[in-house]
């Protein structure tokens, strides 16, 4: 890989810069510029050199919080989350209820406990353990189709 060596003041020490060619032929043939021009841009990109407007444009921008999208976005982390209402389920609580009764009048069932109210019953029977979990099923949506007769 060849590159262009230039040496320059980088915050006050002199500094020997290499830039690859081919990033320079990229520049060059994808702005259609001279070679002066791609290298100055290659130093603007990488930092070595500032560009005035470009600062103040940037600038302006952070001023009016128009990057904020970009600079400053909150992370998914910051948010808090939300607690979600339960609906009420009387139905499934009275099903949990009527099996968590019956389970404890089973010989050998041990630590019948409910772990979720209207979903979860745990329980054991000697040396193994069971969980329950009850789970409503939604009504099938039927779409009727008018005929177009």
């Amino acid at each position: 890989m060849s590159y262009y060596k230039f040496k320059m003041q980088v915050n006050g020490q002199e500094k020997e810069i290499k830039i690859p060619e081919e990033d320079i032929k990229r520049t060059m043939k994808g702005l259609d510029c001279s070679i002066e021009e791609a290298i100055d841009i290659w130093l603007e990109d990488e930092g070595y050199v500032t560009n005035d407007e470009q600062e103040a444009l940037c600038k302006k921008a952070k001023d009016n919080k128009i990057t904020a999208t970009i600079h400053a976005a909150k992370s998914l982390e910051e948010r808090k989350p939300r607690e979600r209402e339960r609906k009420a389920a009387p139905r499934k609580e009275m099903i949990i209820a009527k099996l968590f009764q019956a389970l404890k009048e089973i010989e050998g069932t041990e630590n019948v406990v409910i772990e979720n109210v209207g979903k979860i019953i745990t329980f054991r029977i000697e040396d193994e353990e069971f969980k329950l979990d009850l789970v409503q099923r939604r009504k099938k949506k039927w779409f009727l189709r008018k005929s177009i007769y």
